[in-house]
């Protein structure tokens, strides 16, 4: 049992310590921005759980409103930017092999005969409709395309002497090789086993071989097409020659886990995205009385890419992406009008499309999340008109797919569907961390079953590809933590009950979700084992020196993923002096591990006994944070 002896203090103001210090204006994010231009991110950290922990009272109901708060950043730091856009990447030591790449791709290709190709893309068709329907035009064209592909491959094999494509062969490529791509991710291993030889795969991995497919053999194929594709666009030099099928083929890429497993890749791919929707103004599809039947076509069409692109760019906003579009578009909470200059895109319209459904939800997740990293917290108001928007676009939806039964729209409906109870979670959660709602608990866990009932139910159906999209692992990332932290302090029978649902569920997720599956699990294990710190560990005083170890850790762990996202490497002899203090050398990889210099400066390390920073140091060895990273 926990002791503390301090009181409860009155807040009167949000604004950091550092800030209050130096009279400096203060944002209120956690680190504010003040405190990162000066390189005090750190120090603005350690004050903020200095003032969440100086205000805990005597019992766990009186404290876990405010450890909930601290929650809310950790979340942001620990959850969304280490687990999903933080990976140890260091240019000085990466070696590149283009002879190598060129090499893997050419064994991909190979792999991959006409009538497989064929099958494929008649997968993508029939079952994978929504994913990639929206940023279209004629579908039919595909199949003679394919047809041109591998009469071109012919041609290269007949002739004696190298045959040059253009970039628009290339591109035409890409575009294929994108739909043979995420046919691979979503296809069940039995259907895989009818395509591709298994022992020849395994040759090529230099593993033992095997006679059957896994799921593991599964995903190195997934990611041998993905890199194949990437290729095709490389080949295209999308860079210099832009085309709306680098658009289509990233839209196509980010319905599979590529979208967080190379996330600066991803990154980089979508800002180029950006770049040509605005050459092409995608981004600009209002309709106008003189547009002729193609023309408004074309810009139903623009209008859905350019939606999916907004969606992509907000997921995967962040420290390390300082360029970002999403925020053209207003949320559907804060400004309705923009979606109801036109039928199209006009909010209460029930034939609304797919794609403009899917912003509707995310553009209201964003107004839920925007507060993740900010100690401001939403006005109650805030919270229930976001909650009654939602309600709107469910039922909004609910008319649409009483209209539709196709393997298409049931896909669709189960993306909307599991979109929509996650953020109604969200917005639950939001009312118990920031309000202690009664009974918002309970709600949060009502829809956390809502979820893994549609994910049990896509099983019993004969749809469990669908379990393999990526919202799946994004939002079930972010629920199954948040009740590990819970019941490091506080336990009931609900919260054990959905933590041991959670945990089933996950040990069935796909290993098509690839190293993130382990990461999630180490997140899991080491809050479980912060679970047990907390309990053994009793700490007795006033003020900072009453700060428990599990405080300390949850802080490091911030502060950690906070300097590894904003760290430069210094890649020219000299420019030290001149870098940003909140930015360092990344040419030796103990350099972000170290935080003892900046420590030693802050009067809560000067209160830390022995004792204190053995405990600290003893589960921070043991459940290092640097297999985030890895």
């Amino acid at each position: 049992m926990l002791h503390w002896s301090t009181k409860e203090t009155k807040k009167t103001t949000y604004a950091c310590s550092v800030c209050k210090r130096k009279k400096t204006k203060c944002d209120k994010l956690i680190p504010c921005t003040s405190c990162v231009q000066k390189g005090l991110e750190a120090e603005c950290l350690t004050s903020a759980t200095a003032n969440y922990t100086s205000k805990l009272g005597e019992r766990s109901s009186e404290y876990l409103p405010t450890l909930l708060e601290l929650w809310q950043s950790y979340e942001y730091w620990i959850m969304d930017i280490g687990l999903l856009k933080t990976k140890n990447i260091n240019t000085l030591k990466k070696t590149v092999d283009m002879i190598a790449d060129l090499n893997e791709c050419d064994f991909w290709m190979k792999l991959l005969n006409m009538e497989a190709s064929f099958k494929l893309l008649n997968f993508a068709m029939e079952q994978l409709g929504a994913l990639h329907f929206g940023c279209l035009g004629e579908l039919a064209d595909l199949y003679p395309q394919l047809e041109h592909y591998w009469r071109r491959r012919e041609e290269a094999e007949e002739s004696e002497t190298h045959i040059f494509l253009t970039s628009d062969n290339y591109y035409s490529n890409a575009l294929l090789w994108a739909f043979f791509t995420i046919s691979v991710y979503y296809m069940p291993l039995d259907q895989l086993a009818k395509l591709f030889d298994s022992k020849s795969v395994c040759k090529w991995l230099e593993v033992n071989p095997l006679d059957e497919w896994t799921e593991q053999l599964s995903y190195e194929l997934f990611r041998g097409f993905t890199n194949t594709t990437i290729m095709q666009l490389n080949k295209a030099k999308f860079m210099m020659y832009p085309d709306i099928r680098l658009l289509q083929t990233y839209i196509i890429l980010n319905s599979t886990s590529f979208t967080f497993s190379d996330h600066i890749l991803v990154d980089s791919l979508i800002i180029q995205c950006m770049n040509v929707a605005k050459l092409f103004s995608i981004d600009f599809y209002k309709p106008f009385n003189d547009d002729d039947e193609a023309t408004e076509i074309s810009k139903n069409r623009f209008a859905k890419i350019w939606y999916l692109l907004c969606i992509a760019d907000y997921l995967q906003s962040g420290p390390s992406k300082l360029i970002s579009f999403h925020s053209e578009i207003p949320s559907l909470f804060l400004q309705p009008s923009f979606f109801e200059f036109n039928s199209s895109t006009d909010i209460f319209h029930e034939d609304s499309n797919f794609e403009l459904m899917c912003w509707k939800i995310i553009s209201l997740d964003r107004d839920i999340d925007k507060y993740l990293n900010q100690v401001a917290k939403p006005r109650m108001g805030t919270l229930d008109n976001i909650r009654k928007e939602l309600a709107k676009v469910e039922k909004q939806i609910s008319l649409k797919q009483k209209k539709e039964k196709t393997s298409r729209s049931t896909l669709e409906k189960f993306i909307t569907t599991f979109l929509i109870n996650s953020v109604f979670w969200k917005i639950h959660k939001a009312y118990l961390v920031y309000y202690q709602v009664e009974q918002s608990l309970s709600v949060s866990i009502h829809y956390t079953k809502t979820l893994i009932a549609l994910l049990v139910k896509n099983v019993t159906e004969g749809n469990s590809i669908f379990n393999k999209h990526p919202y799946v692992f994004r939002i079930i990332s972010r629920i199954a933590p948040f009740y590990e932290f819970y019941s490091i302090f506080q336990q009931t029978d609900q919260i054990l009950q959905i933590k041991a649902d959670l945990n089933e569920l996950i040990s069935t997720f796909s290993l098509m979700f690839g190293e993130k599956i382990n990461n999630l699990l180490f997140i899991l294990d080491r809050l479980h084992g912060l679970e047990i710190l907390w309990t053994r560990v009793q700490v007795i005083g006033s003020g900072l020196t009453a700060i428990h170890p599990v405080f300390k850790i949850l802080q490091n762990d911030m502060k950690f993923i906070n300097r590894y996202n904003r760290r430069v490497p210094m890649v020219i002899k000299g420019t030290g002096n001149i870098a940003p203090r909140n930015r360092y050398n990344t040419g030796e990889d103990e350099s972000i591990k170290n935080f003892d210099e900046d420590e030693a400066n802050f009067k809560v390390a000067a209160l830390e006994t022995e004792e204190f920073k053995m405990i600290v140091s003893t589960f921070e060895n043991e459940y290092n944070i640097d297999n985030l990273i890895t």
